[in-house]
């Protein structure tokens, strides 16, 4: 007869942990347990279709045996390696970039996740701009680009606004998205002869000083004000 205590999963996490995004009380989450293909299952056996891949991030389907197979193989030959250091995985995958990029874009940088190349991208963007003094970044409204400071100052989803007066960077101005669904012109394509653009030049022009401009390639545009 076994001896351990039952461990409460959903307790242990509402009671230790924070849930994103949403309001702390009353958080009520499904217990995952498994994953397989394009499904998830909760600790009742309910099996979903997860239209999403998460946040996006399980594009290529939950427990597939190549990438296991490719992440265990590689563990066992050097799990992690500081970035001054040269390895044969970096030059694959900076060959194999560099095989579907456009001819221009050649350097590469390798983050830890998403937040952390739009911090980097941040950076460059100020530095390469340092003496011509284009320090303004334009974003999309109802973007998500992360949670750290600089990411989430990009970032134009409403939720945003909770931490706007302590936790964002200056410098980063929100436009319309490109947004055919729910076009915030009321306009439809191609009758509209992409306003959204022109008014992205709109603001360009008028701003002066623009560095750069960060957009999702796909939209998380949220129909909530």
């Amino acid at each position: 007869m076994s001896t351990e205590k039952s461990f409460d999963v959903k307790k242990t996490v509402t009671d230790l942990t924070y849930g994103t995004w949403r309001k702390q009380a009353g958080w009520n989450p499904l217990v995952i347990t498994k994953a397989y293909d394009c499904y998830f299952e909760d600790s009742e056996g309910k099996k979903y279709l997860d239209f999403s891949s998460q946040l996006m991030c399980s594009n290529l389907g939950h427990a597939n045996k190549r990438i296991a197979k490719a992440v265990y193989d590689q563990l066992n030959t050097l799990e992690y390696v500081q970035p001054g250091y040269a390895t044969e995985i970096r030059a694959k995958v900076s060959s194999e970039l560099k095989s579907v990029l456009p001819d221009n874009l050649t350097k590469y940088f390798f983050g830890t996740s998403g937040t952390d190349a739009n911090e980097t991208a941040i950076k460059i963007i100020r530095l390469f701009h340092k003496k011509d003094g284009k320090i303004k970044i334009i974003s999309n409204y109802n973007s998500y680009h992360g949670a750290t400071m600089g990411s989430i100052s990009l970032t134009g989803d409403f939720r945003r606004g909770a931490v706007d007066n302590v936790y964002s960077s200056s410098h980063v101005l929100h436009g319309p998205p490109p947004y055919c669904y729910r076009c915030p012109f009321k306009l439809k394509y191609p009758e509209c002869n992409l306003a959204c653009a022109d008014y992205l030049e709109y603001m360009i022009k008028n701003e002066g000083n623009v560095g750069g401009i960060v957009l999702e390639p796909s939209s998380t545009v949220s129909d909530k004000p």
